[in-house]
């Protein structure tokens, strides 16, 4: 597996888990009454603020990092070695990357549904 496929993945999933601080996890504190814990995490976090002020940026930063690593990581062949051994790592690096963005992917959808797609439902 390539260097390239394995930053970009890594880094799609941390921009879908800042979507998730910043947009999702307050509403959901809120919606389930826990509104002075929010409170309190915004106010000793001041980051989630900052990335709330940019959250239409963020999600789609996220977005595009997820397309790239998921071109990378399903369209675009890639060989692991003929080693046995350095096959063996590099299949569960090809793996890890696809657990890994499956998870992104998950969290970037919760994040848009609990940012944009409840508060048309209520």
């Amino acid at each position: 597996m390539k260097q390239n496929s394995l930053i970009v993945t890594i880094l799609a999933f941390f921009s879908s888990c800042s979507t998730l601080f910043c947009c999702a996890l307050p509403i959901i504190l809120v919606s389930l009454g826990f509104g002075a814990v929010s409170s309190s995490l915004i106010s000793n976090y001041a980051f989630i603020t900052i990335l709330a002020e940019y959250s239409i940026t963020l999600f789609i930063l996220a977005f595009i990092l997820l397309s790239l690593s998921g071109y990378l990581l399903f369209f675009k062949v890639s060989f692991c070695p003929a080693n046995p051994e350095y096959a063996k790592i590099c299949l569960l690096c090809k793996k890890t990357a696809k657990i890994m963005w499956f998870i992104s992917l998950f969290i970037l959808l919760v994040a848009i549904f609990f940012k944009y797609i409840l508060i048309l439902l209520i």
